[in-house]
């Protein structure tokens, strides 16, 4: 059977439609849609990816956008040339796969003390003295910072 050829006109009608099979959420996030706006995407298959130019579903604004910039990432990196459509899916499925892994039993990658300082740096004082496992009565918050730091290395 030969697809339709959508017209602009027909993309809102189509959206509702999609929407109620889909029980109003986002396939991705599964987060439920709020509102009759049009902020959901009518999500297509661009040129050079699977199912070239069909509508697939609706996505939310952020599963939309983030599922775009993922698929260029891959294009500029050269995987959707080297692996083709298919293998970028397939390393799409590998890289969840990699990412759902329990790693507790690795070690800690030396960024952590200072990626965690930044994060620890960036809370208020409050919630920095409940971060410490023995606050101080008073001090800085460079004070804080160093002690926290210190807190990390023996963890």
């Amino acid at each position: 059977m030969k697809p339709k050829q959508l017209k602009e006109k027909e993309l809102n009608a189509l959206r509702v439609e999609l929407l109620t099979k889909q029980k109003n959420k986002c396939p991705i996030c599964k987060r439920k849609h709020k509102t009759s706006d049009r902020t959901w995407h009518v999500d297509h298959a661009h040129q050079g990816e699977p199912h070239e130019h069909r509508v697939r579903a609706i996505l939310c604004p952020a599963c939309n956008t983030t599922s775009g910039a993922v698929w260029k990432k891959l294009i500029r990196a050269g995987l959707v040339k080297e692996l083709g459509a298919d293998g970028c899916i397939a390393w799409l499925s590998s890289l969840s796969a990699h990412f759902s892994r329990d790693y507790s039993d690795m070690p800690w990658h030396p960024n952590r003390i200072q990626d965690e300082s930044k994060r620890f740096n960036k809370s208020t004082k409050a919630e920095q003295l409940k971060m410490l496992a023995d606050p101080p009565a008073k001090a800085t918050k460079a004070e804080l910072v160093k002690q926290y730091k210190k807190q990390l290395r023996k963890t």
